[in-house]
């Protein structure tokens, strides 16, 4: 009975759907779990020692251990410069440059130069800068580069903080055009008597006109007024034809030129006395024709010239006579030579020849011997 309650027993452990797991090798779930849960915990302790700073554990009854601080980042200086620039050169104006230096004064300042840069604004470009500008002193900025038309420069100092005070505005105009000019006056290759020449003509408003004549060196100028015209004398040279040019210059210093040839007439007459023959004392009183021929530079006779005759002597009173000449050229004295107590006297004769074109006198003389 035993024998067989152990086979029965045998079967019913060895019967069945499947084989059974030994006890001894099999892990269950649960016990899975747990040894995931391990690992986690662990790899999470790693990864908070990596992004936070181990602090030393105090010991049993010590005080808490206090942590470092973070250092702060090193901070740029924020220094804003206090210095006002002033643009000192160009002035407000005209100007015929679109790129020039420009002379600015700087006051002195607390920034360190080498943290400084100085700038030219036209509006919100940079139209010149200068690294390091020295302050307390006045600094050129090689070069400025403005547009045609109006310009309003600013100068400012730049620092580690930003912008200081903008400078006084300089309003500067760049105008490459030449100012207008004619001259009305004189005519080109017109002649004249006279010494001098008005030159007449126009141009720009606040132009200053320059007269210059090439042939003798005279200058002279003149600021075109609100009427737009000038009338500017100039000397001349007798006898050739004179090269006068007038030059007009405007605000941006901008010439306009025009020349014009005038040709000063020698007007100067030319005096030619007849001899005069001795006078006999036995004879007196004698009559004296005295005959003068009067030309011009070219040796053509010159009418309606004026003859001033004046004849005397020692102890004797001047006699004078005033003629014009002739369609000739010729005037003629007809004088009677009273008689005089003076012994050894002799008569002196002047004559003053004034020409009709130019009001040039011409003198001449000569000695009356008696016998």
């Amino acid at each position: 009975m035993a024998t067989a309650k152990s086979t029965s027993t045998t079967r019913r452990a060895s019967s069945g759907t499947g084989s059974k797991k030994d006890p001894e090798t099999e892990v269950s779930p649960a016990r899975w779990g747990g040894v995931a849960l391990v690992i986690a915990a662990i790899v999470a302790a790693i990864m908070l020692a990596m992004v936070s700073p181990s602090q030393p554990t105090p010991a049993p009854g010590s005080a808490p251990v206090e942590p470092s601080p973070t250092p702060e980042p090193t901070q740029v200086s924020g220094q804003v410069p206090v210095a006002q620039p002033e643009i000192v050169s160009p002035i407000s104006g005209k100007t015929a440059e679109l790129d020039f230096p420009a002379e600015v004064r700087l006051p002195d300042d607390d920034v360190p130069r080498k943290l400084l840069r100085l700038y030219i604004l036209h509006g919100d470009d940079i139209v010149g800068e200068l690294d390091r500008p020295k302050t307390g002193e006045t600094v050129v900025v090689p070069s400025v580069r403005v547009d045609e038309g109006p310009n309003e420069l600013v100068a400012v100092l730049d620092g580690p903080g930003g912008w200081g005070p903008l400078s006084e505005p300089v309003l500067l105009t760049v105008d490459r055009d030449a100012p207008e000019l004619a001259v009305t006056s004189p005519k080109n290759k017109s002649g004249t008597y006279e010494d001098t020449v008005i030159v007449e003509g126009t141009s720009q408003v606040g132009a200053k006109v320059r007269i210059h004549n090439l042939t003798n060196g005279h200058k002279a100028t003149e600021t075109v007024g609100n009427s737009g015209t000038f009338d500017i004398a100039i000397r001349l040279k007798r006898g050739v034809m004179n090269r006068i040019e007038a030059r007009s210059i405007d605000e941006a210093r901008i010439p306009q030129l025009e020349t014009v040839r005038v040709n000063r007439l020698d007007g100067r007459p030319r005096v030619k006395i007849k001899e005069i023959p001795p006078i006999r004392r036995s004879e007196l009183p004698a009559k004296l024709r005295i005959v003068v021929d009067v030309t011009d530079a070219k040796d053509k006779p010159m009418p309606e010239a004026r003859v001033d005759f004046a004849l005397g002597g020692r102890d004797r009173t001047a006699d004078t006579e005033t003629l014009y000449t002739n369609a000739e050229g010729r005037a003629v004295w007809k004088h009677v030579v009273e008689p005089s107590s003076s012994v050894g006297e002799t008569l002196e004769l002047s004559v003053t020849v004034t020409s009709p074109l130019s009001g040039d006198p011409t003198d001449e003389a000569r000695t009356i011997e008696f016998r």
